[in-house]
């Protein structure tokens, strides 16, 4: 099973109960609600409670939400193409210009 549940909330700090198969420490998760709100896991606290960070303040999260594991972390692209543009946190840009093509 991929997915848990959250169990509180606390200002920016998810708490997210998993049974079986935790998030790995920096991992993303995605809140399945109308937002797809993203967390990032800071740690894993006892008893299968896994404790995020919502890096995005969104206000939408609710008790009893699924959470999924997404099993990547956070992306920032890197490169001559990134000089002079402005990127979010997760790597998105900022500044009204197209993203960028990932090449990997």
């Amino acid at each position: 099973m991929n997915k848990g549940r959250v169990v509180a909330i606390s200002q920016l700090v998810i708490r997210v109960r998993f049974e079986d198969d935790f998030p790995e420490l920096n991992e993303l998760v995605r809140v399945q609600n109308a937002n797809s709100s993203i967390l990032l896991v800071d740690h894993i606290d006892v008893n299968g409670v896994v404790v995020c960070l919502n890096v995005n303040n969104d206000k939408e999260i609710q008790k009893n939400m699924l959470v999924e594991r997404l099993r990547e972390g956070i992306n920032i692209p890197v490169g001559l193409e990134t000089i002079g543009r402005v990127f979010n946190a997760f790597g998105a840009p900022i500044d009204n210009k197209p993203s960028l093509v990932n090449d990997k």
